[in-house]
């Protein structure tokens, strides 16, 4: 079925325009068909926008609490990358949680006088997930370790 417009002349098809003085000008697609350097450049275009959020560390960097910022669960310090917990620090009080090291996280070992260097493991509340630094030796200062879990008293 045709629809008419005044003047007599019949509806053109969808896909064709008319330019500046009337000549028909191909749809945006047929463009692309037609010429391979607007393909390059319109690909090129849609992949720049498709990566925009790509190769910055993507969420897992971006969302990650560091070692001894504060924190509320486990996931915050991304446990599973990372190996740290939300739990007490060493040297902190039992209401204080932060990203510490769990088992397998780095720990920072020592300085010349025994005192322990961040990152710490995390000690626990009421030593529940309680961890020790591997590298807890005086005469091999400021070498880090890995956190491992604390002897039972």
């Amino acid at each position: 079925m045709r629809r008419r417009f005044s003047g007599g002349r019949h509806c053109r098809p969808s896909g064709v325009r008319r330019g500046h003085r009337g000549e028909p000008r191909l749809p945006v697609r047929g463009v692309h068909q037609l010429d391979p350097e607007l393909l390059d450049e319109g690909d090129a275009r849609r992949k720049k926008r498709k990566n925009k959020n790509k190769g910055k560390g993507g969420k897992n960097n971006e969302r990650c609490f560091k070692a001894g910022d504060s924190c509320s669960f486990d996931d915050q310090c991304c446990t599973k990358t990372t190996n740290r917990i939300c739990d007490v620090p060493h040297g902190a009080s039992n209401s204080d949680k932060e990203c510490c090291g769990g088992q397998g996280a780095v720990c920072g070992g020592v300085n010349d006088d025994g005192d322990a260097l961040g990152p710490f493991c995390c000690v626990g509340s009421a030593g529940v997930r309680s961890f020790v630094c591997s590298q807890n030796d005086p005469n091999t200062p400021f070498v880090q370790g890995t956190c491992l879990p604390a002897p039972e008293e």
